[in-house]
């Protein structure tokens, strides 16, 4: 997915906990995922809640993820994903095709049950 298309907000200690793991084996881990979490921690914001207990998001987050007005949030396992509802619809319909060839490769047999 490009940069850009979505906010992703994570508790503060699961942020953390990501960079951490790429601090402590830098050898370990992919190229790609490396280059992604440059990524994510180049453009990471500490964000603060107003007084009435809802998420500030700086007007250059809102504007790098062409949030308008309404958004979708959407949970991902460690942390949340804000969208713009058309944004979501179009990454819905990537991901799609992705999962329909996904679909048409057979399973991959599961070697935990083999007796040595």
């Amino acid at each position: 997915m490009p940069p850009g298309n979505v906010l992703c907000l994570y508790p503060s200690e699961e942020f953390k906990g990501l960079v951490a793991r790429f601090r402590s084996n830098p050898q370990g881990v992919p190229l790609a995922e490396i280059m992604e979490m440059e990524r994510v921690c180049s453009g990471a914001e500490l964000c603060k809640l107003d007084g009435s207990g809802r998420i500030v998001i700086p007007p250059e987050m809102r504007q790098s993820a062409k949030i308008v007005q309404d958004v979708l949030i959407i949970g991902a396992m460690s942390h949340l994903e804000i969208w713009d509802p058309t944004r979501w619809e179009w990454h819905q319909e990537q991901n799609k095709f992705g999962m329909d060839k996904l679909m048409t490769y057979p399973a991959q047999p599961n070697n935990s049950s083999k007796v040595a």
